[in-house]
């Protein structure tokens, strides 16, 4: 019984030192640092949504990196803060500019978002199209071993510097 006590105080202070570090960040005015502790390192709802309605009281969600914004989208699926942050998303984004290094990895998200921006709605896909799919045949490694080497000795063959050039012939 002791021990569960020890642990869940020990849980108790790790919270409370990752809600500081949170705290601290926004004190300095640091709001993108304040959210990244609140999503990376705290993981806690709670922080975050302090982090961003700081940053919102000060106007600065302009300043937060844009993966942060797609996580607290996600976070938050609706009410007051989605909206802000949607709205952000949607002020810096093209509508297609969805890439592996801003999108969530929620399947169909770049596309729902993709659509969104342009201002239509996702197509469900149908089962048919699915069960066409041929797979393109794949290489065996002794073919792409022979066509490495003969690209390599072609090009070894016709460097003009190559003092073993003839053995080419």
């Amino acid at each position: 019984m002791a021990e569960r006590h020890e642990a869940q105080r020990r849980r108790l202070a790790e919270r409370e030192r990752t809600s500081q570090v949170v705290q601290s960040f926004l004190g300095q005015g640091k709001y993108d640092s304040a959210i990244y502790a609140a999503i990376y390192h705290s993981r806690q709802l709670a922080d975050a949504r302090t982090a961003l309605e700081a940053t919102l009281q000060a106007g600065a969600l302009g300043s937060v990196y844009k993966d942060h914004l797609y996580v607290l989208d996600y976070w938050f699926p609706s009410g007051r803060l989605n909206a802000a942050v949607n709205a952000e998303i949607a002020r810096r984004s093209r509508g297609d500019d969805c890439g592996i290094y801003n999108c969530t990895n929620m399947p169909g998200a770049s596309s729902r978002r993709w659509a969104a921006g342009a201002g239509r709605t996702v197509a469900s896909r149908s089962s048919s199209s699915a069960s066409s799919f041929q797979p393109a045949r794949m290489k065996s490694a002794a073919e792409i071993s022979r066509e490495t080497r003969n690209r390599y000795r072609t090009a070894h063959c016709t460097m003009n510097n190559n003092a073993n050039r003839y053995l080419c012939n």
